[in-house]
């Protein structure tokens, strides 16, 4: 089963990024940006910061590059995205 147009699944996708196919990257945005904006837009309430943090995890999944023998780069990447989420939202402690 496939998650793209491309034909390829999202694992595929980013397993050809890893070869150096920066195209490959682009499908992966392409197939998670919206989903990704609204999973996290459940987490904050701001679609703009919403946003934001679906480019930040984004991002990180392009550089941080160890993780993908663990676990499939869906669930990866939402866990990226749930952990900036809620790290956005902690108090800061600096402020009291």
């Amino acid at each position: 089963m496939t998650e793209s147009g491309s034909g390829l699944s999202a694992d595929e996708m980013y397993v050809r990024y890893l070869a150096g196919d920066e195209a490959a990257f682009d499908g992966l945005v392409v197939l998670f940006e919206e989903e990704l904006t609204e999973y996290i837009y459940t987490l904050v309430g701001d679609h703009d910061e919403a946003r934001q943090l679906m480019i930040e995890a984004l991002a990180r999944l392009a550089t941080h590059r160890t993780f993908f023998r663990r676990s499939p780069v869906r669930t990866y990447l939402y866990a990226i995205a749930k952990k900036l989420a809620t790290g956005k939202r902690k108090p800061d402690k600096s402020a009291r």
